[in-house]
């Protein structure tokens, strides 16, 4: 009884936390899944990483009820799903953050998930073989609760104590790409138009541009620019849907390119961010960036020495 009452409120606490960062933050997760399995993106889609940490949810929930052996097979189900693509990962090589516990993970697919996988696991069979007092319930919630909060902060703490910045790229440099003089023939409808503007080039899969459209929104740099499009490059319709919720875009024009097809075929980039400029009905200049401020200072510098018509 003793180690369950110890450990059913730590595992609830992992399921919950795990829960909720997906169900708020999916993307990372879906990035983390399409790297290692590349030929189910279309089946890996934000509605069903959703769907999983609902069940998540309910399950960590479950474990401090009555009904808690019910759960306990479902627990033990994920943790072999957790292993499992713990062992996925290193065997291909994940390289990016797994997204365990919303867009706060830092580690990739690894041996840190086959071991929480393990320990869910061995959590959901020691139900199913062993039992503890109902009476024990109500100490047990705050326990779980508690222990929420921690895995929270504790994920959560390179966003609470910043530290500097370890990126030593230029805040902007020229993008070479992309070819100037000319604009493409084939111009999306949804975007601004092709005659003075300035174009976004953006991902979901890109951690990148999560910070650069949380800049632009936060300090509004738009206001002194021309218009203003957002090509988004997506596995599907859904994460860049959630993208753009996520980060607050719906007010500004935007494209969804699914398999950034329209982007490679049409403009030559296969990097995100970059920035487009657009004066006098053609491309004047192109960069790759990673501050707003910066990059609107020389936008709004080359846009002043656009010929007038």
């Amino acid at each position: 009884m003793g180690v369950l009452f110890a450990l059913d409120p730590i595992a609830a606490a992992i399921l919950l936390h795990a829960g909720f960062g997906k169900l708020i933050a999916p993307l990372a997760t879906q990035k983390a899944l399409v790297e290692i399995f590349p030929r189910a993106r279309g089946l890996i889609t934000v509605t069903l990483l959703r769907c999983v940490a609902v069940v998540e949810i309910v399950a960590g929930c479950g474990l401090l009820t009555a009904a808690r052996t019910v759960f306990a097979t479902v627990i033990g189900v994920f943790g072999l799903c957790f292993a499992a693509m713990g062992a996925a990962g290193l065997i291909r090589g994940s390289s990016v953050p797994c997204g365990c516990f919303g867009a706060s993970s830092r580690r990739p697919l690894g041996w840190t998930n086959i071991a929480l996988g393990a320990a869910l696991a061995t959590v959901g069979s020691l139900n199913l073989l062993l039992s503890w007092p109902e009476t024990d319930l109500a100490a047990a919630i705050p326990l779980a609760a508690g222990g929420t909060a921690l895995l929270g902060l504790w994920t959560h703490r390179h966003r609470i104590f910043r530290r500097g910045s370890t990126d030593r790229r230029a805040p902007i440099e020229p993008y070479p790409d992309v070819t100037l003089g000319q604009i493409p023939p084939v111009w999306p409808d949804s975007l601004p138009n092709s005659d003075n503007c300035v174009l976004l080039v953006l991902s979901t899969m890109c951690d990148t541009c999560a910070g650069i459209v949380d800049q632009f929104a936060k300090r509004q740099a738009h206001e002194d620019w021309p218009a203003v499009g957002m090509v988004i490059a997506t596995i599907d319709r859904d994460s860049a849907e959630e993208f753009v919720v996520e980060h607050g875009l719906a007010q500004f024009r935007y494209y969804f390119d699914e398999g950034a097809e329209w982007l490679s075929t049409q403009l030559g980039i296969r990097h995100s961010p970059v920035a487009l400029v657009v004066g006098g009905g053609r491309f004047v200049a192109a960069y790759r960036f990673s501050d707003i401020k910066v990059l609107r200072a020389q936008v709004i510098k080359d846009l002043r020495s656009v010929p007038r018509a």
